[in-house]
């Protein structure tokens, strides 16, 4: 559709299709006030009427001689005054932003807020970023609407919700609030709501007290103090903090933010940046910045007992030393957690070099590091952009609920399927009911454990009159993987078509990608679509913030080995010393490997938190700063390095920055630390020949038993990405203990309800937590979710399956 050409205070502009006014406005840097309108949705609101704007409709005649300087009111052919937000231009009109007569009815409506607007600007934490008052000054209201104090009508205070404080008298009715619940984060938690007095008022929808994502972006985008944070609230003025631009390192979606910070605190954060996530955050991006100040290892301890820095540098000098001395270089291992920064990884990486060892371990990697091994010999490794998600046709989730794992991801999907291309179609694979079931995607609801004959399914499909389909072995018959996987046929059929139509986005969880098999089936999915290359793109989804970090230290390196490897060595006793870079080893490694741990000689720990107990016969401490308290690198889902700001200076001199511990060591070893090089990875080039691998079906044992009859796994919840998490006061209070998840119809059989306290019981040993009872979970799964502090899944498992087989009962009888 051609451009459509008008004028705008006299101005010849131009718009695109579907543009509003108000839009096409901004553009040309035309300025019109608005309160209700933000660029973060899909559809303008058009509740406020500030944007009004007068449209003069000529004919043709008029318009050849109608001069730029010629003023609306002149010729009484004027439409009246609409909101610009919402009302696109046609060609040839006259819009007029800025008369005598739009002003002074802005002004009028703003003098109508005002009229019933408690005057407590002194004590409002919006004050000084409040959109009204900026709004009074702008049209220069220096008295309102006379108030009868007397009889102003009395709203509601929600001081009841968790997280946010809602003082509906503070309320201007602009809905923002509203729109960004439902069209942003698709929570739908908020409504403009009748009450029975017959005044409107923000609310739930079901008048229960809040209980959501607790993101913070009702409070973020309220343009008064009537929505505001609980934990911010009369600490501080916004014009007296310092605000620092950041980057989020809770997930890996690295998204951007600003930190607030007065006098050593993070006193808030906000967003209102251009940035590729929007100004959206989460509720770790919000609220966990506090977790700075909770539960750190502020000394340097050995065996427990606190002391000097450089004391325990010079021991674990000694002593590593002496192992190499007696056992050899390989005998240390260096571990790293996936959520450590760069920095970290790289200082464990310039390590594990230094001393010579050939071990370097970060095991939540295992999955992702498969999948490029596997991409490299397909012809498929490159790096996904965000942009892509955004123009696929088919966006594919397999094993991952993104809502929790990654929620930018979720936003972003959620944004695509409300715009009005509606371009592509998501294909949502997975074991239960998820938030994003609401955009009616094509819905593979497969057994648990059945990824492999899912897969198989939607490539022979895929495959349907190839004349290669060679590299599939032992195919079985497809009315009996339609049975493992409980998924229809025409389900399928539909799914594959989907995926034919064009590009493709494929996420899957890491964990999903250890197994055996799932990253060649992944990769030959790809292929048979008939997409080429340029149009097919991975996102290996984890939790862990720094798992694309990970996977740029370790490609490179010759040193790396997987979990499977490491327990063999740890049982043949080839380590002596373990170098730990990270917080709670038992959370990333599981029992069976960590029981052996604590049986070597030296167990050296860099870590900002204290969380769980751990120690080996000699455990060195080393506190380590934050992304906070030192500037420090992460690589994003997509490949870009970013950059968490220092904030805050740490507690203490004993807290340093983790290559500056290193650089201590080093001096031990007489060698002077290379400054660190941390950059994105490369992207590998495109390949115009992809070749399909090879792949042998063989059918997956049952190990269940009438002792243990259901099965565990691991999940994902959006209130913790890690353990450190948990000391955050924002998730602390969205969801304030671990619990574990299973059907209601099994709570039924078990005759357990919602906030039971339970215990669940492995082979490997048991753990009690609180009950979670929902709908649309498998009758024969419990789900326990990590980074929680008061229960750590891992130690019930007793292999890397991904599930583990167990039985529930409630504490205090009945099972």
């Amino acid at each position: 559709m051609a451009d459509i050409n008008f004028f705008i205070d006299g101005i010849a502009v131009s718009a695109k299709p579907g543009e509003t006014i108000l839009q096409v406005a901004d553009r040309h840097g035309i300025y019109i006030p608005a309160i209700c309108y933000s660029d973060r949705f899909s559809s303008p609101i058009g509740s406020c009427r500030i944007c009004i704007v007068v449209i003069e409709q000529l004919p043709e005649e008029d318009l050849r001689t109608h001069s730029a300087t010629h003023h609306p009111v002149a010729t009484g052919k004027c439409s009246r005054p609409m909101p610009s937000c919402v009302m696109k231009p046609k060609e040839g009109t006259y819009v007029w932003t800025n008369t005598e007569a739009l002003k002074q009815a802005r002004a009028d409506i703003v003098k109508k807020w005002n009229r019933y607007h408690p005057l407590q600007c002194g004590v409002c934490d919006a004050s000084g970023e409040c959109e009204l008052q900026d709004a009074a000054l702008e049209f220069n209201i220096t008295e309102g609407l006379p108030q009868d104090f007397d009889n102003l009508p009395q709203k509601t205070i929600h001081k009841e919700w968790p997280i946010v404080n809602n003082d509906t008298n503070l309320c201007i009715e602009c809905k923002r609030c509203v729109k960004i619940c439902d069209d942003v984060m698709g929570v739908k938690a908020l409504a403009l709501i009748k009450k029975e007095s017959g005044i409107f008022e923000i609310d739930t929808v079901d008048g229960k007290p809040l209980d959501c994502e607790f993101c913070n972006q009702c409070i973020d985008i309220c343009p008064t103090g009537s929505l505001e944070s609980k934990l911010f609230m009369y600490k501080s003025k916004a014009w007296e903090m310092d605000r620092i631009v950041s980057s989020c390192f809770f997930c890996p979606a690295g998204c951007a933010l600003e930190l607030n910070v007065k006098d050593n605190k993070i006193l808030r954060v906000t967003n209102h940046l251009p940035s590729f996530n929007d100004g959206n955050l989460c509720n770790l991006g919000a609220f966990a910045y506090d977790m700075n100040e909770k539960n750190r290892t502020v000394s340097a301890s050995i065996d427990g007992r606190e002391t000097d820095v450089n004391n325990v540098i010079n021991k674990t000098y000694k002593e590593i030393k002496r192992i190499i001395n007696e056992y050899g270089s390989d005998s240390i291992a260096i571990v790293c957690d996936s959520s450590v920064s760069s920095e970290s990884m790289v200082s464990a990486k310039w390590f594990a070099d230094l001393v010579g060892t050939k071990t370097l371990i970060i095991p939540d990697a295992d999955g992702i590091l498969k999948l490029n091994r596997v991409l490299k010999k397909s012809g498929l490794l490159k790096q996904s952009s965000y942009e892509s998600i955004k123009n696929s046709d088919t966006v594919f989730v397999i094993g991952t609920d993104v809502t929790n794992s990654v929620p930018l991801l979720d936003w972003f999907i959620i944004r695509k399927s409300k715009s009005k291309a509606k371009k592509g179609k998501l294909i949502m694979a997975y074991y239960r009911e998820s938030k994003l079931d609401k955009l009616k995607p094509i819905s593979l609801r497969y057994n648990l454990g059945s990824e492999r004959e899912l897969l198989l399914l939607l490539i022979l499909k895929l495959a349907e009159g190839a004349e290669n389909t060679g590299f599939i072995k032992k195919i079985p018959d497809p009315d009996a993987l339609i049975k493992i996987t409980g998924v229809q046929e025409e389900t399928i059929e539909a799914a594959a078509n989907q995926i034919k139509s064009g590009s493709l986005s494929i996420m899957i969880d890491t964990s999903l990608l250890e197994r055996a098999g799932i990253p060649e089936l992944i990769s030959d999915l790809a292929i048979v679509s008939g997409n080429r290359s340029d149009s097919i793109e991975f996102w290996p989804i984890s939790r862990k913030a720094n798992i694309k970090g990970a996977e740029s230290i370790l490609s490179g390196a010759d040193q790396h080995i997987d979990k499977a490897l490491f327990q063999q060595r740890l049982s043949e006793g080839v380590f002596h010393a373990i170098i730990y870079f990270g917080n709670a080893i038992e959370r990333i490694l599981p029992p069976q490997i960590t029981a052996k741990i604590t049986d070597i000689d030296l167990f050296v720990m860099l870590s900002s938190y204290k969380t769980d107990n751990f120690s080996a016969k000699k455990t060195f401490v080393l506190p380590v700063a934050t992304g906070y308290e030192t500037d420090s690198h992460y690589l994003n889902l997509e490949g870009r390095l970013i950059t968490a700001r220092k904030a805050v200076n740490a507690e203490n001199e004993n807290i340093l920055p983790v290559q500056s511990v290193i650089k201590l060591l080093a001096e031990k070893f007489n060698t002077i630390m290379a400054p660190l090089k941390i950059d994105s990875g490369p992207a590998a080039a495109i390949t115009e020949k992809l070749i399909p691998l090879d792949y042998e079906y063989k059918a997956m044992e049952e190990m269940g038993s009438k002792h243990y009859p259901y099965k565990l796994i691991i999940g994902h919840d959006r209130f913790r990405s890690d353990v450190s998490t948990s000391f955050g006061s924002g998730p602390k209070i969205a969801k304030s203990v671990g619990y574990a998840e299973i059907s209601d119809r099994l709570a039924e059989s078990l005759d357990l309800k919602s906030n039971d306290r339970v215990r669940i019981i492995s082979k490997m040993g048991e753990s009690e937590t609180v009950l979670s009872v929902c709908s649309g979970l498998p009758d024969n799964l419990v789900i326990v979710p990590e980074g929680f502090a008061d229960i750590n899944p891992l130690t019930l498992f007793s292999s890397d399956d991904g599930y583990e087989h167990v039985n529930i009962e409630k504490i205090g009888g009945g099972k």
